[in-house]
């Protein structure tokens, strides 16, 4: 062999050296990416997403995870959050509550024992994610979840009202606060439970709020403040279609939908007659629950709040309306029916996931 051929193979051999060096970056850069994809699925920062609230950001959070789960459930004194809420609250007055009654003391403490019943990993789940849970004098809505910057921590309010309240009650006086009444004969009628203890009423709204908190956290729904594109989203393709404006509903028949204003004014409310309509359409759709109808991100969470209410914990969920002239309607949660066999199927997944 000549010295050229030698200085030859020696080059040749250097050059697949590097080649085999490069390839093995190009591996282990692939690696550690498939591996970052994993480990970070749900829990990825959001991507254009900035607010001017210090709450907003993981870190005002940390170390949560140390803190006793019951200890976690406060009122609502912190003078950031009230800042941030005042903001939100649909400019209905929030007010600094510095302390519970003993009567909602103890209510909360049979709420957080209605926790301690959940599944263990929907339970540790559920602790996993929420930082706090505020006890709100003057909030809109029964209750609400925020997702801080990394998609990874949630706090929940709920109504400081909603610790007086029997679950039956709370849920039959949501749904009237759609209607127009205009005589007593008409009546929006639920049955959710079998006991009047307001600790089940906070479980009830804080199941709903949790399917809010998975959808965001499993990036199962975007975060509507980075991004609108709904329609790409599986979860929601049998309920709504989205044009470049907005997203609208659509069910396994065509109809339309009049419009339903949950919480708004007067001049929102539809009539008895009109709302024990759309509940009976509700048979011929994906929809759940009318509430579940009002857009993607209650759509989802009513279908969690349904399959953890009926499915797994068993409980009833009936609603009855009866109009003035004595017609009336009775309707059961979808995730209990034929018509919502696929949402059944993924909701099924999505729990065994958590």
């Amino acid at each position: 062999m000549s010295r050229f051929e030698t200085g030859e193979s020696t080059t040749i051999m250097k050059i697949n050296k590097y080649l085999l060096f490069a390839f093995l970056l190009v591996i282990i850069a692939v690696s550690s990416f498939i591996t970052y994809k994993i480990t970070t699925l749900g829990s990825v920062v959001r991507p254009g997403y900035q607010s001017k609230y210090t709450i907003m950001n993981a870190e005002y959070w940390r170390g949560y995870e140390n803190v006793d789960p019951v200890k976690r459930i406060e009122p609502l004194e912190n003078k950031d959050v009230l800042e941030y809420l005042e903001d939100v609250n649909h400019d209905k007055s929030v007010e600094v509550l510095k302390e519970l009654t003993a009567q909602e003391q103890q209510t909360i403490q049979e709420f957080y024992h209605e926790i301690e019943k959940w599944p263990v990993a929907i339970k540790n789940y559920f602790w996993k994610h929420v930082a706090k849970i505020y006890i709100v004098d003057g909030l809109y809505s029964s209750g609400r979840a925020e997702c801080m910057d990394d998609g990874n921590t949630f706090i929940i309010f709920l109504n400081r009202k909603k610790l007086h309240q029997s679950p039956n009650d709370w849920i039959g006086d949501a749904e009237a606060s759609a209607v127009k009444f205009v005589s007593e004969k008409e009546k929006i009628e639920f049955i959710i439970e079998d006991s009047d203890s307001p600790a089940l009423t906070l479980e009830n709204i804080v199941v709903h709020e949790l399917g809010h908190i998975v959808s965001l956290n499993k990036s199962l729904l975007p975060d509507w403040r980075v991004k609108n594109d709904y329609a790409s989203y599986p979860v929601v393709k049998d309920a709504f279609y989205q044009n470049q404006s907005a997203l609208h509903r659509k069910g396994t028949q065509t109809f339309v939908f009049e419009e339903i204003s949950y919480y708004g004014g007067e001049e929102n409310k539809i009539s008895i007659e009109t709302y024990l309509s759309l509940v009976d359409q509700m048979r011929n759709t994906s929809f759940p629950s009318l509430y579940g109808s009002q857009n993607a991100n209650e759509y989802f969470a009513e279908m969690f709040y349904g399959y953890m209410h009926c499915i797994i914990q068993k409980k009833p969920y009936k609603e009855k309306v009866t109009s003035s002239n004595g017609q009336m309607v009775e309707f059961f949660n979808g995730m209990t029916e034929v018509r919502c066999g696929e949402q059944y199927k993924m909701m099924k997944s999505i729990f065994e996931s958590l």
